[in-house]
């Protein structure tokens, strides 16, 4: 049986810059949502590291993008809520549905130069996790966002970065996007690689890659960490336990979905496949010891 999860060959600078773009466009027609939409999915690594190592492969991009919305909307009255609405659906955004037509209030997509690039909103509102959240008002309105464990962490650490780029109706723009730091970033991505991890084994790629590349590497990754102002939170210790018992060691799941993710599952040299496994082992041990 054909072989399913994507791995990094699977992915395309091209796909990658039409999320950028998608990102964008959303950014510019959020109206009062602008300063509460935060990025937490595959294109964070390249925002947090400004610059990569020499010699380093650069980062493997994504091929969606994902948004938390931040917890104040949710509790507000209905019209910042309609007015991201109305403003999506007249820059070219339109709900998701698969192949079978079925659709979700989270996941919203655009066609830019041909292609769907498909955008989920999360949250966390302290529902259920995996459940939908909407807002407590009424409006009738289209849009929710996925529960997921420590997505409000975003609001409370986050970097800023200008962004440029062409959006969607051929227009070049600029703006400001709120970026996951490096605590929030690796507990959402701690908590996705449990979850899915023999699914999608990008998640543990992104944890290992950000800690190594981290400017000083694993050790100053965990420095940063200790100055995070949700360090202490107990989403974070759950996450980070997680962490140390996915990559206990090098046939752990970890760094085998992070071995698997860069060598071809079909190709035969255990040996690269071992030191790959070896080289996640001991950036995620590094920085765990430093923490």
């Amino acid at each position: 049986m054909a072989d399913s999860v994507l791995r990094a060959g699977d992915y395309d600078d091209y796909t990658t810059s039409l999320c950028e773009r998608a990102q964008l466009t959303l950014l510019k027609c959020a109206g009062p949502w602008g300063d509460r939409v935060y990025l937490t999915g595959g294109l964070v690594p390249r925002y947090l590291i400004a610059e990569l190592p020499e010699y380093v492969r650069p980062h493997v991009g994504t091929t969606d993008v994902d948004l938390v919305v931040g917890v104040a909307v949710i509790e507000e009255g209905p019209e910042p809520y309609e007015t991201l609405v109305k403003n999506m659906t007249m820059a070219g955004f339109r709900q998701y549905k698969d192949a079978a037509g079925e659709g979700a209030s989270f996941r919203w997509c655009i066609d830019i130069d041909g292609k769907t690039v498909i955008i989920e909103f999360l949250t966390e509102q302290g529902v259920e996790p995996g459940t939908i959240a909407r807002p407590r008002h009424g409006t009738g309105a289209k849009l929710g966002a996925f529960e997921v464990r420590g997505a409000s962490l975003v609001a409370r650490d986050f970097v800023e970065r200008d962004i440029r780029g062409v959006i969607a109706d051929g227009n070049e723009s600029f703006g400001t996007i709120r970026v996951a730091n490096l605590v929030p970033f690796i507990t959402l991505k701690a908590f996705a690689m449990h979850e899915r991890g023999a699914v999608k084994y990008k998640d543990a790629y992104d944890i290992v890659f950000t800690l190594s590349n981290w400017p000083g590497g694993p050790k100053a990754a965990a420095a940063a960490a200790k100055t995070s102002p949700v360090f202490s939170e107990s989403a974070v210790s759950e996450a980070f336990a997680l962490l140390a018992d996915h990559f206990a060691h090098e046939r752990m799941d970890g760094p085998g979905q992070y071995s698997g993710f860069l060598f071809d599952v079909y190709q035969d040299e255990e040996d690269e496949k071992d030191r790959l496994r070896l080289e996640a082992v001991a950036v995620v041990q590094a920085f765990l010891s430093g923490v």
